[in-house]
Formats: structure tokens, sequence, C-alpha cells
């Protein structure tokens, strides 16, 4: 996830990050991921290219930035989904994002984005099991177990389709 804001609101940022660790999510920041003497444009473009969303932190500081419109911009021609957060719920929302719905409350989500996290975790380890399977990897003893259970607590959408192509 890249994270888009102002440098005005970095204690905000702060306690958003604090809870992405909590909850095991990726993000770029350029506080932590810029580093020094790095071209700030081409670093940006890279994480972008590579992230899967961006959140948006829309305050009356980013409102005024020449960055986040430039992030949002490279996001949307990338097709990036753009996940906006409003810090102030009076403010009003710059055209460029009218059209996106928007949360307004941080606990919402991280909620949101918790949930998110176990589905994604539970769809790469399903895709590693399956990986392994077709490829015809012997697999015995403990670790057998381990992937049944992984299977059988997964999604079942993912389940069901590891399941089927073991049949096979």
């Amino acid at each position: 996830m890249f994270i888009s804001y102002s440098h005005v609101d970095m204690m905000f940022v702060q306690g958003l990050t604090n809870k992405l660790d909590e909850i095991g999510i990726e993000y770029f920041l350029d506080e932590k991921d810029i580093n020094w003497g790095a071209d700030i444009t081409k670093t940006i473009t890279g994480a972008l290219k590579s992230c899967s969303s961006v959140l948006l932190i829309i305050s009356p500081a980013s409102l005024k930035s020449g960055w986040v419109p430039f992030e949002i911009g490279q996001a949307t021609a990338l097709n990036k989904t753009v996940l906006p957060l409003l810090t102030h719920p009076s403010l009003e929302v710059p055209g460029y994002l009218q059209g996106l719905k928007y949360k307004t409350q941080l606990g919402e989500v991280i909620e949101v984005l918790k949930n998110a996290s176990r589905n994604g975790a539970g769809k790469h380890q399903l895709a590693e099991i399956h990986e392994r399977l077709k490829k015809g990897d012997s697999i015995s003893g403990s670790d057998r177990i381990d992937l049944i259970r992984q299977i059988a607590e997964g999604p079942p959408k993912f389940a069901g389709a590891i399941l089927r192509s073991c049949l096979e």
C-alpha cells in the first residue's frame, strides 16, 4: 500500500502506520522508504507501480500539496485503487476525487484493512500450496497436515479450487 499525504500530517500518519504495522500491512511511506539523495520522482513512481492500492490522506494540508495530486495522477494512470480518508469530515473533496467513496474514521479504515489483510494472506498461502501441488512436490508428514489445515482455514472459494485440482 502506498500512503499519499502531506508532511504536515505526519503525526496522524505515524498513528496510522503504527496500526498498519500491528496488522501486518506493508506500506510505502516516503519518510521511511526514500533514501537520502535518491531520485524522489523515480522512487515514488516505482513504488506506485508495485503497490496494490493508495491510501490517500485528505486534509487541509494535503489539499495544498503539490505531491499529492501528482501521486494520485500517477496512481490513476496505473489503474491503482485509491482509498481516500478525510481527516476533517467538513472538507470539500477536490474534483478529481469526487467520484470516489471515502472514509472519515481511522478506526473503520483499520478494520477494513485488517479484514483485507486476513483474506489476502489466505489467498497468498493457498496459491503457494496450489503451486506446490501442481508441481507434484512431495509433501509428507507434518507439512502435509499443515497444508491441509491451511486449505481448510482459507477462503472457501480458493480452498475449493485447490482441492478440485488435487483430485484431477
